[in-house]
């Protein structure tokens, strides 16, 4: 599991026990997202069960609202993110403290990996995606890209002393 082994490590590390975690569905979320990361607390473990891609920062966003004094840590891949500009800028416009971790994989993962398994090929699975941190930073976010494991226990560490929103690339 690792790189992701030492992700979950520095998240449960470094964010606080009642942080609450929304998950998109993405491969890390699913892979990893569920089996590594400790859940201490009720009400601070979200995920979709159901539906499409994109769901991880409308729900954090109302989470963050619901609970103003507790973080919320999205992680998404950007094949889904991709369909939230309209939330990014609502929750600039709402100063709401979140951290989000972008997975930047340029496609949907879990399709290509059923396809790579299935058919030996791939269709409609690559993805052209934006340079994610300017397009946060053109919205009203810090945004950092994170290039190792070893970078990302900091980086989140100072993402979430700022008291708006942080964006992880």
């Amino acid at each position: 599991m690792s790189p992701y082994g030492e992700i979950a490590d520095h998240m449960r590390r470094v964010m606080p026990k009642n942080t609450i975690f929304v998950r998109d569905i993405t491969l890390p979320a699913y892979q990893w997202g569920h089996r590594l990361i400790p859940i201490y607390e009720p009400r601070t473990s979200i995920h979709a069960t159901g539906g499409g891609i994109g769901q991880s920062l409308p729900t954090a966003i109302g989470a963050q609202i619901g609970q103003p004094d507790q973080r919320c840590l999205v992680f998404a891949g950007d094949g889904g993110f991709m369909v939230n500009l309209g939330e990014m800028a609502t929750a600039v416009e709402e100063k709401l403290p979140l951290v989000v971790v972008l997975f930047d994989d340029h496609g949907y993962g879990v399709l290509r990996n059923i396809q790579d398994a299935t058919y030996g090929r791939r269709v409609a699975v690559d993805l052209h995606t934006p340079d994610f941190v300017q397009l946060a930073q053109s919205i009203g976010f810090h945004a950092t890209r994170v290039k190792t494991t070893d970078d990302f226990g900091e980086v989140l560490e100072n993402a979430i002393q700022k008291p708006v929103l942080q964006w992880l690339s």
